[in-house]
């Protein structure tokens, strides 16, 4: 997932009574994107619809799974999005 640079990082945000954990990772290039954790210990990575450089920011998950959370468009507005696994 994320690398070793000096910019890349993992960020957990939440975690759900399920024990599911979301948050964010950048990668080698500097893009942020969203990641669910499963009790299993694997991981799913996505990205909010035309996130670009913004990258995706996860806020929060519920007991299903879903994930919440922001990206900023091209035009400096925020934008939410739901994320389901």
């Amino acid at each position: 997932m994320a690398g070793s640079g000096a910019f890349q990082r993992t960020a957990p945000f939440s975690i759900n009574d399920s024990g599911i954990v979301t948050g964010q990772y950048t990668d080698a290039n500097n893009g942020n994107y969203g990641f669910s954790r499963n009790l299993d210990g694997t991981f799913v990575t996505f990205a909010a619809p035309d996130a670009g450089a913004s990258g995706t920011r996860p806020s929060t998950n519920n007991l299903g799974g879903a994930v919440t959370g922001w990206w900023v468009d091209p035009d400096g507005l925020n934008c939410g999005f739901v994320w389901y696994p």
